[in-house]
């Protein structure tokens, strides 16, 4: 066994659902793999493209984001480390979906499709965990997609904020990886809404930034603000 392989094996960041694999079937997926770095702004896969390979997200985060009948970018979700992403083209067109940009230097896994799916054929528990990951990330997407279209714009900037502080770096206290009109674009609304809306959460003593550097004061009374819209 070579050494690549013996540091898959050993690999600090496997996912949940590698967790299933039996030292062979593991084997089998490092040898289909190609271990690399993405810099910060570079494309992971892009959408429309011919689907050979998933990426798999050891450190950094990816922001996903689809093209609509406008020629506008309309961004999904931000993808944090042990992430899967190209999953959509597993089973559908070979084509990818969406594209995936680096909003940080990141360290990935690419790997071939057919090995993937092979794996998912012979080893339930491993099928059945990506399967519960994607029927997840479906049910983020549906409760996204309400909230955009019945809550007002504080009640969206609240739950941008408590996001990215909750989900994607657990701590109040974070550097935001989107521009005022990214975050527009995430939540649905315009750039001037957001800068004002945030404006107002300082002003009120809910929250302080500077830049793009932000800490919550009172989470609190940002979670009342998610949760009345």
């Amino acid at each position: 066994m070579n050494n690549e392989l013996k540091k898959c094996l050993k690999c600090e960041a496997i996912s949940g659902a590698c967790k299933n694999l039996s030292e062979q079937e593991l084997i089998n997926l490092a040898s289909a793999c190609i271990s690399t770095t993405v810099k910060k702004g570079d494309i992971v896969f892009r959408e429309g493209n011919v689907a050979v390979y998933i990426a798999y997200i050891k450190t950094g985060l990816v922001k996903e984001t689809m093209t609509g009948p406008g020629g506008k970018d309309q961004i999904f979700r931000i993808l944090i480390k042990k992430s899967y992403i190209g999953m959509t083209s597993l089973l559908g067109n070979k084509v990818y979906h969406y594209t995936y940009t680096a909003l940080t230097d990141l360290s990935v896994c690419y790997i071939e499709q057919e090995t993937f799916i092979n794996l998912m054929k012979i080893n339930g528990e491993f099928s059945l965990y990506i399967m519960k990951s994607l029927c997840h990330d479906h049910l983020i997407a549906s409760y996204k997609l309400v909230n955009q279209s019945q809550k007002k714009i504080y009640g969206k900037v609240a739950d941008a904020l408590l996001y990215f502080s909750g989900f994607i770096f657990e701590k109040k206290t974070f550097d935001l990886p989107l521009s005022r009109k990214e975050i527009a674009n995430l939540i649905g609304t315009s750039r001037e809404s957001v800068i004002r809306t945030l404006q107002a959460f300082q002003k009120e003593g809910i929250i302080v930034f500077k830049n793009n550097k932000f800490k919550i004061l009172k989470h609190k009374q940002l979670q009342n603000i998610s949760k009345n819209g």
